[in-house]
């Protein structure tokens, strides 16, 4: 298997929202995409192109366009109950979520998550600096958990 299609594959993945490959290509079968033969080079064309060619072709079925189109969302997870709470930003919580479960060896949980810039990420950081552990990682005190709960109950 050529590495670009790995890469084709992952990509792909991730602008699905993080399904599995398998899905994907029960999906694809569905709607008459090619996707289960990106383990074949197509004749004539780089992997490269093949790699974009899929992509282009997803974004049509799916309606999913650009990152830059998709509202980001701040969240706060949460490392096992009165663990440390990260703040941080993506514009797709679910491969997000993911991609921190498998690199902590502990468990998380969303708490929260409110539709927000980077630079409202920043304002959170510099606003609850002192609390700070590690890089995005802040002790649980009283002000996050209270602003937590303010976006709860918000969303009721």
């Amino acid at each position: 298997m050529q590495p670009s299609f790995i890469l084709g594959r992952k990509a792909i993945c991730e602008f699905m929202g993080g399904k599995t490959w398998d899905t994907l290509k029960k999906w694809a079968k569905e709607k008459g995409l090619p996707i289960e033969n990106i383990n074949t080079p197509i004749p004539g064309m780089s992997t490269e192109k093949v790699d974009e060619w899929l992509r282009i072709k997803l974004r049509k079925e799916t309606g999913y366009d650009s990152r830059e189109k998709t509202q980001n969302k701040i969240y706060f997870i949460q490392a096992e109950a009165g663990g440390l709470i990260k703040i941080g930003i993506t514009h797709n919580l679910k491969v997000r979520f993911n991609n921190l479960k498998n690199s902590c060896p502990i468990p998380l949980k969303i708490l929260a998550t409110i539709d927000g810039s980077a630079d409202k990420e920043i304002e959170l950081h510099e606003r609850f600096a002192t609390h700070r552990k590690h890089g995005e990682w802040f002790e649980p005190c009283p002000e996050i958990l209270q602003l937590i709960e303010q976006i709860k109950q918000n969303k009721k």
